[in-house]
């Protein structure tokens, strides 16, 4: 009785110390191998898109249910939001209020 889930923890003790030990696994990630080739390839596969490109845009914010403009484009930009913070001083229980900043 005792045997069946004392093996189940070794066998739980024996994966996790080998997921820990630090050595490189045999199999390279996806896309490894040609990250390799060229920066742009290793910029590519970390998600980096690089610099900004053309002027700032200004967000058009909307409440909803509309909708602000779709996006016409392909490269990172710059985009500017303008929030107005409003403090609020609500009660968050009987006695005790807080001050929240809202958006």
């Amino acid at each position: 009785m005792l045997r069946s889930p004392l093996l189940a923890v070794a066998a739980a003790a024996m994966l996790a110390l080998a997921a820990c030990s630090g050595k490189p696994s045999a199999v390279s990630p996806v896309g490894e191998a040609d990250a390799s080739s060229s920066p742009a390839a290793i910029a590519a596969t970390r998600g980096d898109f690089g610099p900004p490109q053309g002027e700032p845009i200004h967000a058009v914010l909307t409440s909803p249910p509309h909708v602000p403009p779709p996006v016409n484009r392909n490269h990172p930009a710059k985009v500017i939001v303008e929030l107005e913070v409003v403090e609020k001083e609500m009660p968050i229980s009987e006695g005790v209020s807080y001050t929240f900043w809202t958006f």
